[in-house]
């Protein structure tokens, strides 16, 4: 009775706390569904905590506390001081504090981070939209996640959006973040609210370079890299079109209408992206991206 929140409609739940509005998130991560890997247990510690505390970022909240279960394989002790270490350095960042959690073992490493921390505003930043157009802004760039999962290397280091964030929460109307790639971020968006049409200039995307690289190297478009589920955990934001957040880029616009439905340019989404976890093989999964690219085709 205390969440102020609805299904789905703000990326961390919001609950009253002896009268303050807290978020609280909880995530899981591992080395193959994230596609995190082994290799660098400093730089996942580093992508867990950012990952984790976007949800709190995307909902106007400052994150305070931080606790995760971690599972090690039995020869992981190195790998999991490099993975906290990883963390530590993200928490110190905007100065939350990791207050518990637990450590198991087990085949490969897993971990399931929580982060909670008050509402940072008047009132909580959800994924709803107010009933007027507003411009589509997000950070960073966008692709790297899926260009590297599509390649089987290592992912980008996530970026903290601590500037941003702090910007977001006080100019955005509503927020999402890019944890699934952008085009499913914005169709998770409009199923929230159907009653909008999203429109976004596909000549405005910004592209990081490795997915510029990606799609030059295996002659797709660009936006191959935008369908993965391999997100960047930018933050995807509806603002006032004369909105100043740092390292955000204006996309399109969102307004309301009564068809709704998602555009990249002049071109309609009829459906949305593939669903890596419906797939039973990375080869099945890759087929359907592929056969999503239809839309894109001049």
């Amino acid at each position: 009775p205390r969440q102020r929140n609805g299904l789905f409609t703000c990326d961390a739940e919001i609950v009253e706390l002896s009268g303050v509005l807290w978020g609280v998130t909880t995530d899981a991560f591992s080395p193959d569904e994230d596609c995190f890997g082994s290799a660098h247990p400093e730089r996942i510690g580093n992508n867990i905590a950012v990952a984790t505390l976007s949800d709190l970022f995307a909902a106007g909240c400052q994150p305070e506390f931080y606790l995760h279960s971690l599972e090690l394989p039995q020869d992981g002790e190195a790998f999991g001081v490099g993975l906290c270490r990883g963390v530590a350095a993200v928490l110190e960042a905007c100065g939350a504090f990791m207050v518990g959690g637990d450590l198991g073992s087990g085949a490969a490493w897993r971990c399931s981070a929580t982060a909670f921390g008050p509402v940072a505003r008047h009132e909580p930043l959800t994924r709803l939209l107010p009933p007027r157009e507003q411009a589509l802004y997000v950070t960073g760039s966008l692709g790297d996640a899926n260009a590297a999962a599509f390649q089987n290397l290592v992912p980008p280091a996530f970026e903290l959006r601590l500037a941003a964030s702090a910007a977001v929460r006080r100019q955005a109307s509503a927020c999402i973040d890019t944890s699934d790639g952008l085009f499913n971020a914005t169709w998770q968006w409009r199923d929230v609210n159907p009653g909008f049409r999203f429109e976004l200039d596909a000549s405005a995307i910004p592209y990081a370079q490795e997915a510029l690289d990606a799609a030059h190297r295996f002659k797709l478009p660009p936006a191959a890299f935008l369908l993965g589920g391999a997100g960047e955990y930018e933050l995807l934001f509806a603002a006032d079109a004369r909105a100043e957040v740092p390292d955000a880029t204006r996309i399109g616009t969102v307004a309301p209408d009564a068809d709704g439905g998602v555009f990249f340019g002049t071109r309609r989404l009829h459906a949305a992206p593939p669903d890596p976890r419906a797939y039973s093989d990375r080869t099945a999964y890759l087929a359907a991206i592929a056969a999503s690219l239809e839309c894109f085709k001049a």
